[in-house]
């Protein structure tokens, strides 16, 4: 679990400087396309880093279970940490296209 929280901030780190790095060679805002993506990026991975801490925490401080072994504790809390990745991936993705799509209808000559 450690891991995921440390790639989590890693992937929140590195889209954050790919967003600066866009924005200083574009002369843009943080909040405009194409940079804009990498600020949606960031909150995704913000949120994926809030609710792993969370499930971290609380898992680090539970006593007991309602399952009937430990080993399918784990199982379900592993089966909720890809979940959560998944659905951060598919927003993402969902991020790409949107901002690839406004891109393109804004500046059509671009890609011709």
């Amino acid at each position: 679990m450690r891991d995921i929280l440390d790639l989590t901030v890693h992937l929140r780190q590195k889209s954050h400087a790919h967003g600066e790095e866009v924005t200083k060679s574009l002369g843009i805002n943080l909040h405009e396309m194409p940079a804009g993506v990498f600020a949606m990026i960031f909150n995704m991975h913000t949120l994926m880093l809030e609710l792993l801490s969370h499930y971290f925490c609380a898992w680090n401080k539970a006593t007991e279970t309602r399952c009937p072994s430990i080993d399918e504790t784990r199982k379900q809390n592993a089966e909720r940490v890809i979940l959560i990745q998944k659905m951060i991936f598919v927003q993402t993705m969902s991020s790409v296209e949107y901002c690839c799509k406004d891109y393109i209808k804004s500046y059509p000559q671009k890609i011709g």
